[in-house]
This record gives C-alpha cells, sequence and structure tokens, in this order.
C-alpha cells in the first residue's frame, strides 16, 4: 500500500462488546441479558484525586498507580 492509499481509506471500526457478534461470546453480557436486562453502554466514571480508599488517601492518580502496582506485584 502506498500512502495515498492509506490516507484514503475509511478507519476501520473499533471493536464494541455489546454490538450483535460479542453478545454471543462475552459471557458477562450473556449472564445481563438472560436476566432481562440491558447492558450498559455508558463507560465508567473516571475516579477524581484526591480520594481514600480503606483508609489510604491518594492525592494524585499516579500515587494510586503505584500502589496498585506494588500490591499487584506483591511488595
Amino acid at each position: 500500500m502506498t500512502v495515498d492509499q492509506l490516507s484514503t481509506q475509511p478507519p476501520k471500526p473499533l471493536l464494541n462488546p455489546y454490538n450483535t457478534g460479542m453478545n454471543k461470546t462475552n459471557p458477562y453480557v450473556q449472564q445481563i441479558l438472560s436476566q432481562g436486562k440491558e447492558p450498559s453502554k455508558v463507560p465508567a466514571a473516571k475516579r477524581e484525586f484526591p480520594c481514600t480508599i480503606h483508609g489510604r488517601t491518594y492525592e494524585t492518580e499516579q500515587d494510586y498507580l503505584q500502589d496498585l502496582h506494588d500490591f499487584l506485584n506483591g511488595m
């Protein structure tokens, strides 16, 4: 492919976990549908900082991610 061909092609659509094809393979969406509910299409809200989780206060997202990294790696 040349550069001209790349710039004229439309972008590929992003995979949407709630589209019809994915409903058959995603067990979480299948469970929600089996309960007669619709899966939410709204993404989870982003955490706001500073925040306190189980008595620990994180001033920035970087502090939180560092502690999470240490926890997951057994430090």
